[in-house]
């Protein structure tokens, strides 16, 4: 790749081939979801911050002890507002690949290493969300008559450390550059390609999870003694929102073209 920068001039050159009828267009103001994800990362930063500075500020209220899903909670916010910042720090690659120069993908290390980091921060933020739930549910729900509930819980919470570790794990070992290799050289990219696979398994477990998570409380609210407008309003409270959009697009990382494009929109929907 080196070789090929000496003779051409990759910052005129682009990284997708367009649709018929198409021209490239790299220094103009090309389609880009970088506005897109700007403000819906600023949108969850505000109403994450109020929300759990409301959490935090009722637990001080109440003179109660931090419970285990309230640090949990506060873990999450870290990674999450984590891996948003690489998301907003990236977002000007959010195009289609036609108007991405080539010289962004394959001369700059720094690209990747950001990227690197926030694909590390993406399981954990995704870990640490999970949790809590689980967590909260059987300091709830923890009773004798709840034992299996119980039991249900601790397996929704392994199954998402198993989930999300892995994949935190598997980025960690094959995206890092071995020993005398850098973030530019083919064999980098080719054992993180590898880890394509996985972020379509990742997907279909989110689904999963948050289906169980959803499912999970409800025989027991329903048994609840109010009104049936309560119980359902009890109810959606646990509603976990669906991952199935995301999903799409992890697909469409794995089997399309237009990459930067579709890493974009899978941040949105993250």
């Amino acid at each position: 790749m080196a070789a090929a920068s000496a003779t051409i001039d990759m910052s005129q050159v682009p990284a997708g081939t367009p649709p018929a009828g198409v021209t490239p267009n790299l220094y103009g103001n090309p389609p880009s979801l970088q506005s897109t994800i700007i403000g819906f990362a600023a949108l969850f930063y505000i109403l994450t911050t109020i929300a759990v500075s409301l959490r935090l500020y009722s637990v001080a209220r109440s003179l109660q002890k931090i419970a285990a899903d309230d640090v949990l909670c506060i873990l999450a916010v870290i990674c999450t507002f984590a891996y948003m910042g690489f998301l907003i720090h990236l977002s000007y690659a959010a195009r289609h690949m036609w108007d991405v120069p080539l010289s962004w993908l394959y001369s700059d290390q720094e690209y990747w290493r950001l990227r690197l980091a926030q694909n590390l921060f993406n399981p954990l933020a995704f870990f640490f969300s999970r949790a809590p739930v689980f967590v909260l549910y059987r300091r709830l729900f923890d009773a004798p008559l709840h034992r299996n509930f119980s039991k249900a819980c601790w397996a929704g919470l392994i199954a998402a450390f198993l989930l999300y570790i892995h994949t935190f794990i598997l980025t960690a070992v094959v995206c890092a550059p071995r020993a005398g290799h850098s973030y530019l050289d083919m064999d980098t990219f080719h054992r993180c390609s590898k880890a394509l696979p996985d972020a379509i398994v990742q997907g279909a477990g989110n689904i999963l999870l948050d289906a169980y998570a959803l499912i999970l409380p409800q025989p027991i609210i329903w048994k609840l003694k109010l009104s049936r407008q309560k119980r359902l309003n009890i109810a959606l409270v646990f509603g976990v929102g669906s991952s199935c959009i995301s999903m799409y697009y992890r697909v469409q990382l794995h089997v399309g073209s237009d990459t930067d494009w579709n890493e974009g929109a899978y941040d949105v929907t993250s």
